[in-house]
């Protein structure tokens, strides 16, 4: 009884080579054989966060949406998903106030609300009176 064997036949074999010939230069020409981890990112020298640690490469991440107060420790907030102990810059979008704080709970709850302030931090933004103000927070 025969075994089957792994022999490639000649002309399989020739097949196989003029497609590698063909196909290697297709790729190295059209950028496909590149890494892309050598080019580096546009600078942004009007970004804070940019500013505060240069030679740093960071991702631009930022929401807008509405802030409220909550009864938190001084510098803090919450975010749903921002990673704890994230410095985050909180800025008031129709006064252009600005300051930062830590994200150190999960939260808020509430429709339409992106983040929570403590008290000082939020005064820091909002004029007396106000229960929510739009901000935009970068991190």
């Amino acid at each position: 009884m025969d075994e089957p064997t792994a022999r490639v036949s000649r002309r399989g074999f020739l097949v196989a080579l003029a497609l590698t010939v063909v196909a290697l230069p297709l790729l190295v020409l059209s950028g496909l054989g590149q890494a892309t981890d050598d080019v580096p990112p546009p600078a942004d020298p009007t970004s804070e966060i940019a500013a505060a640690a240069p030679g740093v490469r960071r991702t631009a991440s930022f929401e807008e949406g509405q802030a409220s107060s909550a009864d938190l420790a001084d510098g803090t907030c919450k975010h749903r998903t921002i990673a704890f102990e994230t410095v985050v810059r909180v800025t008031n979008v129709t006064s252009g106030a600005s300051t930062t704080c830590v994200v150190t709970a999960r939260g808020p709850y509430v429709a339409g609300r992106i983040i929570e302030l403590d008290r000082t931090v939020f005064g820091e933004l909002a004029t007396p009176g106000d229960a929510v103000v739009t901000v935009r927070i970068e991190w």
